[in-house]
């Protein structure tokens, strides 16, 4: 996000899959099978399982596909994840889980 680039410049950022999701339905339309390929393709720790299942979306949605492009991989996608941050959760539930009893 270009927001974030100046003042964390060097700091790795992620996209939660969950609100990636959520965008994806307001633009167009909810579905199971979409939503379940595009979790495959995100939680794929290699670059092959990730082509697969992107071929596999291909073939049911171009759109979907070709705006999934445009998101940085490194972002979303687990086999781009850098080792650096020892992390790959693709979710921020566990964050999210402690705010939500106190709103």
């Amino acid at each position: 996000m270009q927001v974030f680039d100046e003042p964390l410049h060097g700091v790795e950022h992620r996209y939660c899959l969950r609100h990636l999701y959520n965008n994806y339905k307001k633009k167009f339309g909810e579905g199971i099978l979409i939503r379940n390929l595009m979790m495959a393709t995100a939680k794929a720790t290699y670059y092959q399982g990730w082509e697969e299942n992107m071929e596999e979306l291909k073939k049911i949605n171009q759109e979907v596909t070709e705006w999934l492009l445009a998101i940085p991989r490194k972002c979303w996608c687990k086999y781009a994840f850098s080792a650096y941050s020892r992390c790959d959760v693709l979710m921020n539930n566990l964050s999210e889980s402690f705010i939500a009893p106190y709103c």
